[in-house]
């Protein structure tokens, strides 16, 4: 955001769902954020660094230090 201090341990990204709008997904591009979603099954060359954890809270890469879009496997 203009004009505000963010700091540098903050990590914001849009989440994206079967129900996100196509307004919603407008502001995520217009924003420049990275996206996050979860999937029922990963998809070559789908655009999204896949995370293949099963366990979040077990995670070696957790999803606020990946950079780039990323999608999990529903779990």
């Amino acid at each position: 955001m203009v004009g505000v201090d963010v700091p540098d341990n903050l990590v914001i990204r849009g989440s994206v769902w079967a129900d996100t709008t196509q307004e919603q997904l407008d502001l995520i591009e217009l924003l420049g954020l990275d996206i996050y979603t979860a999937v029922d099954k990963f998809r070559d060359g789908d655009g999204y660094n896949h995370c293949r954890c099963k366990d979040c809270a077990t995670c070696e890469t957790p999803c606020g230090e990946r950079n780039g879009n990323t999608a999990c496997e529903i779990h």
